[in-house]
This record gives structure tokens, sequence and C-alpha cells, in this order.
């Protein structure tokens, strides 16, 4: 499928090789008020292209080239998760199953594209939060959504959420990372909480003033 560019100043890049599918996606992000970009893989995507993009939807069961730029946010699409390869998991912020209902799709973009937007798009208490945690794969579920994290973020959160009320204090998770006197355990923590919150829609990790941090899941 030859690269179909709709407006020069594209938000939205398409990867896939089945022309229907990005036919039907790009209909969607038009939705969104968004313009896209398609392509077969990253590699057909000019480095221009991804400077503007925010974010990128991924036909996850295709054969992908190329990287991703870590800036844009990637929606996966797939027809078995569990069939999908480490790399293919790994890239994903969010992981849609197919047939996946393009309404859930639309909303997330919508979320993506304009971050200033509130992500009460998820009607669940912090108390009602019920996470699945992958430890093979790095991956975290809940309901119909996923988000992949590095080995130290799943390490960090896989302790919180252990450590429940008790809580991890602020000298206990530097010993986890073998961080010393760095400030490496905060910044885990805040990518730990962006990650959560564009994903659910909630604010899972509480800060303990003068002490440490708290998971607020059930």
């Amino acid at each position: 499928m030859p690269k179909t560019q709709y407006v020069k100043q594209a938000e939205v890049v398409i990867l896939t090789a089945d022309e229907r599918l990005g036919q039907v996606l790009a209909a969607e992000a038009a939705l969104c008020g968004a313009a896209c970009v398609i392509g077969t893989d990253a590699q057909a995507i000019s480095q221009d292209e991804w400077a503007r993009a925010r974010v990128a939807i991924v036909d996850l069961d295709g054969k992908l080239g190329g990287s991703i730029p870590e800036q844009v946010r990637v929606l996966g699409l797939c027809r078995d998760p569990e069939a999908l390869s480490m790399r293919a998991r790994r890239t994903a912020h969010l992981l849609f199953r197919r047939p996946v209902l393009m309404q859930d799709l639309r909303r997330e973009l919508s979320v993506l594209l304009d971050e200033k937007q509130a992500v009460a798009h998820v009607s669940v208490s912090r108390k009602s939060a019920m996470l699945q945690l992958q430890k093979e794969s790095k991956c975290v579920l809940m309901g119909n959504r996923q988000i992949s994290l590095s080995d130290k973020e799943f390490t960090v959160l896989s302790c919180l959420i252990e450590k429940g009320g008790q809580g991890l204090s602020k000298g206990e998770l530097a010993d986890l990372l073998d961080a010393g006197e760095s400030n490496e355990g905060q910044v885990y923590i805040c990518h730990l909480r962006k990650k959560l919150e564009h994903a659910f829609g909630l604010r899972l990790i509480r800060t303990v003033r003068n002490w440490g941090y708290r998971y607020e899941g059930s």
C-alpha cells in the first residue's frame, strides 16, 4: 500500500499493510479533528512527518519495520495479544484486541491528542481499580486496556502494590533501584504516574509527605 498523506501537518501516523483498515482508521482520526499519514511500517514515514506526529496507530499483526520515536504515543491493534512478540508488545502504550469498537479507539485517540483534556473518561474509582501485572512481558492490564513498562518501572509498581497501605519509603525506593543519593526513584514514580493516568484515567500512586509513596488501587 503506498503512503497516503492527507495534509502536511499530520498529527496521527497509521502503520498497516491492510489498505482497508488504514482508510477506516484515517476516518476515525478525522472524526477527532486530526490529520493523518498512512504507511506500511515506520520506515515509510519521513523524519519530518515523525517530528510532527503525536500519536501512532499500529497494526501489530503485521511486520513492523523501523522504530517509532519515543515521544509518539502508540495505540496498538492485534487479534491475539498473547501471540505477539516481546518487541511488538512493548511498542504499544495502549493495546486493543481486534475487532475493536471504534468508539473506544476514538475516545483514547481524542485524549492523547488533547493532553489538557481531563482524563475522567474511565468511570472507575481508585479503590476499585484492579490492575493485572504480567511479569514476563512487563505489561499492566485493566479491563481492555494495556500498557507496557520498562523493567524498573515494573519493579517499582510491583513493589508498591505488594506493600499496599504500608507504602514504600524514599529510602526503600532508592535501595530497590540501587539509586544511591540520586533522584532516580522520584523519576520512575513520575513516569509511572503519567503512564497509569494516561491509560486508565486514574492517579493510583499517592505521595506521603516527607516520607515516600503509597499505591491506592485495590
